[in-house]
């Protein structure tokens, strides 16, 4: 029986494959993705069809994780192709330069139910590939002009109590009082979210809000979507009332939720939140910790471990970890050890390796940006001016090799799109770095205020229409702007 035997990406695919004379299918994906699963058992288990993407096509596989500068590129592609909101999977059909033929998501086998299945985009793509090759690249190309970035940009003032209004009517708007949480099923952790409500709580005082945050958290902790046997939360439940967990966790989620557990029982008074907190520093410590390196893995899914290695997400559980050695001195050795191990095993002089052991050789903005917050961290609990000095190093790094007039692309390689100002799964790396540039300007050097306000200034427009989906850079906003309580938080 046929199956498909998927390309890894690297730099050099798209010249290798010039001589084979065929399209790429590019499938782009993430472990744990049901929706992937599902299109991979149906659609690509499906012998006939793997024998004919075999022959027809090249097929190539990218794990959006690993390479977050070609998921951003493509995800734009698709939006500016059907209007809608990218996802994953994402389905595509390029020719060997990249240039886009075909862009779709999930794809049954056969057509049904009016959706166009595989098979007949299959068909599709080569037909218009043998008979009209020029042509089919030339309406690709003409579609790329979609991606241009404005040369205007739509900004406006960032009014903090306006954006504290904003915020506290959409937030109201999602609020499920009967369980907790924003939004509806299935229901998502919104981890960003979650950080930056106690740094709204702390610019104006609010019954209401806390009360939902409080009860939210609780039933966060209380409910199955926390794991009671082996610890961590999982990435979302397919219920309103967190009790159908989807199988899936991550270490970054989970160190941002650390974090958020942190500063609600600093903000709001809720020490149980610092011991749940603490809970998931040991479920990192106990369960995820690589032996071998120091490091810990990715993640979960259905109780078999991510093995991958991942730069941000650890940055991340170092953050937790030294915001945890903050109330409690046991996390401190584990804390300092880890940042220690990742600075050693993954920073190679300035750059930094995305995925240990991996031959991509493109450094991300998110990884600048996690590393610059652990170390600001660091700072804090140690007092030791060593770890200011290298956020520093590499905030100016990140600004060469990152920055451009506000704006921040997702990586340094060929696929230099910007980056979302709203958060996805994880908080929006820019509203990281513009956190950490504003700490240094303080700490270390004004200088690095410009970048700040023209960040926030490329953002605004977005910010002042929709903050709640831009948590992380609303926070950044209430941060920089304000006045009051600005550094709440930091240390948690």
């Amino acid at each position: 029986m046929a199956t498909i035997k998927w390309n890894k990406w690297d730099e050099g695919l798209l010249r290798q494959t010039e001589t084979a004379d065929k399209p790429l299918l590019l499938w782009i994906d993430y472990r744990g993705c049901q929706t992937c699963a599902r299109m991979e058992a149906e659609s690509f288990a499906d012998s006939v069809i793997a024998e004919r993407v075999m022959q027809e096509v090249v097929p190539v596989r990218v794990d959006r994780d690993e390479y977050p500068d070609i998921d951003r590129h493509f995800q734009r592609v698709f939006e500016a192709h059907t209007g809608k909101e990218g996802g994953w999977p994402l389905t595509l059909f390029v020719a060997q330069d990249g240039t886009p033929l075909h862009v779709d998501a999930y794809l049954p086998p056969r057509t049904q139910e009016g959706k166009m299945g595989f098979s007949e985009v299959l068909d599709l793509v080569v037909r218009n590939w043998r008979e009209d090759r020029e042509g089919f690249i030339a309406k690709g190309r003409a579609s790329l002009e979609r991606l241009a970035l404005p040369t205007r940009i739509e900004a406006t003032r960032i009014d903090p109590e306006a954006l504290v209004s904003t915020l506290r009517s959409q937030i109201e708007e999602v609020y499920d009082p009967e369980h907790g949480g924003y939004g509806d099923a299935p229901k998502h952790l919104h981890v960003s979210l979650m950080k930056m409500l106690p740094v709204l709580l702390a610019q104006r005082e609010d019954e209401s809000l806390k009360a939902g945050y409080h009860h939210t958290l609780k039933q966060m902790m209380e409910r199955r979507i926390w794991d009671r046997v082996r610890g961590g939360f999982f990435c979302c439940s397919g219920d309103a009332a967190w009790q159908e967990p989807v199988g899936r966790k991550s270490l970054a989620e989970n160190a941002i939720m650390a974090i958020a557990c942190l500063r609600a029982a600093e903000m709001t008074g809720m020490e149980t939140c610092r011991g749940h907190a603490y809970k998931i520093a040991d479920w990192a410590l106990e369960r995820m910790k690589d032996p071998a390196t120091g490091l810990f893995h990715a993640g979960e899914i259905d109780g078999v471990m991510d093995e991958r290695i991942l730069f941000a997400p650890n940055a991340l559980m170092a953050a937790a970890l030294l915001s945890a050695a903050g109330s409690e001195d046991r996390f401190r050795a584990d804390a300092l050890g880890t940042l220690h191990q990742l600075m050693e095993r993954m920073v190679r002089g300035e750059q930094i390796v995305h995925q240990d052991g991996s031959g991509n050789a493109t450094t991300y903005l998110a990884d600048y940006a996690t590393l610059g917050a652990a170390l600001l961290m660091a700072y804090d609990l140690t007092g030791n001016d060593h770890f200011v000095d290298s956020a520093g190093e590499f905030a100016s790094e990140a600004l060469r090799r990152f920055y451009d007039r506000g704006r921040w692309s997702v990586g340094d390689g060929r696929w230099r799109d910007p980056t979302v100002f709203a958060d996805t799964m994880l908080s929006s790396p820019a509203a990281t770095m513009v956190m950490v540039l504003n700490r240094l300007s303080k700490l270390l050097d004004k200088a690095y205020f410009p970048f700040v306000e023209q960040t926030l200034a490329v953002a605004s427009y977005e910010l002042m229409r929709r903050p709640i989906a831009k948590a992380a850079m609303a926070e950044a906003a209430l941060r920089v702007y304000g006045g009051k309580n600005e550094e709440i938080g930091m240390r948690k």
